[in-house]
Parts: structure tokens; C-alpha cells; sequence
């Protein structure tokens, strides 16, 4: 019974040490009262807008007016004597009568005249036998400058050459001949067509 009252009374002091200690820490200190930290209100203002907005008008300039130009004044000539000329002329006009003088326009007449000369290939047996010689030919040239009627009238020696040369002559172009402005054939032409060692070494 004894430890039982004994156990209550120090219960008892503890429970009380306890709501001491609990009660100092509730009660503030010095026994004043904490006063609340002054309230600043924070205002959040948007800055005032511009009413009227000022917008700068670029004035745009008129295109100049196009300039006429004058005309030239015509062209004048002062003579010695103190005369004015106008020589403005509308422009060019061909006159019908400007030509008549075409129609009586004949060229000048003259014999054939070579325009294309090949010279004759040199044989092969003839060079490397040394030889050399020469062919007289006749011919005639058409209205087209083109050596027709070709013909071996003599050769040294014979017939080594004639060959090659008729072969050229018949590659030759002439300026048909004229007679009153027309081109005509020619005919009795002769040519004389050297063969030298000269030429066939070169």
C-alpha cells in the first residue's frame, strides 16, 4: 500500500514538472505581449499610357512634269553673199528616172583570166630515174571558167608526163571571158607544163 502512495506521489511530481515546464515555455518572456510587424501594402500600378500617339507623315513629292523638248530648227547654210538656205530635207526619195542610167551599164570586156593554177604531181618512176621534160597542151574554157577539151599536142619525153599533166589542167579555174558583158566559152588555149627535179624534190 505503501509503494502504491508512494508511486502516485512521484507521478504526481512528474505530471507537474512537466506543466511547469510546459507553461514557461508557453508564457513569453518579460511578460509582454509581441505587437504585430506593421502591415505595408504593395501596390502594383501600370504606368499611364500616352493618350494621343504622334505618327510622323513623310509627304511624298509629285513626279516631275515631262519636258518637252522643241524641235531643232532645220539646219541653215549662210552663203557669202548673205543668203539663208534651208536644206532640210523630209528624208530620201528615189526618183523612177535615178536608174535609167543602169540600163546602158555593160561591163568591160576582156579574155579569160585564171583564178585556180594546181601544179602537176611529179611521177614516181620519173624521179627516181632522174628524169625531167615538159607537155604542151591545148584547151578550151567554157561560159562556167571550167578547162574542157583537153589535148596533148607535144611532150619530151613521150608520154612520161602527160598523164599528171592533164590531170592538172583539168583542176585549173579561169574568169570566163566577156563579150559585151556576156561570159562566152574560149577555145585554141595552150599551156606549156614543166616537169624538173627541183620539183619533185621540193
Amino acid at each position: 500500500m505503501k509503494k502504491l502512495v508512494s508511486l502516485l506521489t512521484i507521478t504526481s511530481m512528474v505530471v507537474f514538472a512537466l506543466f511547469v515546464v510546459m507553461a514557461s515555455l508557453v508564457t513569453p518572456k518579460q511578460g509582454g505581449v509581441n505587437k504585430p510587424l506593421a502591415y505595408t501594402p504593395i501596390e502594383f500600378v501600370e504606368p499611364p499610357k500616352d493618350s494621343t500617339v504622334k505618327t510622323n507623315k513623310r509627304k511624298i513629292k509629285p513626279p516631275p512634269e515631262p519636258r518637252t523638248t522643241p524641235p531643232s530648227p532645220a539646219p541653215v547654210v549662210s552663203t557669202s553673199q548673205g543668203i539663208d538656205i534651208d536644206i532640210s530635207v523630209p528624208g530620201p526619195s528615189m526618183d523612177d528616172t535615178s536608174l535609167d542610167g543602169m540600163d546602158n551599164f555593160v561591163m568591160a570586156d576582156h579574155e579569160a583570166r585564171p583564178i585556180v593554177r594546181v601544179s602537176p604531181k611529179y611521177p614516181a618512176i620519173a624521179a627516181r630515174e632522174g628524169k625531167e621534160g615538159w607537155v604542151i597542151l591545148s584547151f578550151s574554157i567554157n561560159e562556167l571558167g571550167t578547162v574542157t577539151n583537153i589535148e596533148i599536142l607535144e611532150s619530151n619525153p613521150k608520154r612520161t608526163f602527160d598523164k599528171e599533166a592533164k590531170r592538172a589542167l583539168k583542176k585549173w579555174k579561169y574568169k570566163a571571158k566577156l563579150v559585151d558583158g556576156q561570159p562566152v566559152a574560149q577555145h585554141g588555149m595552150t599551156v606549156q607544163l614543166d616537169f624538173t627535179l627541183d620539183q619533185a624534190n621540193g
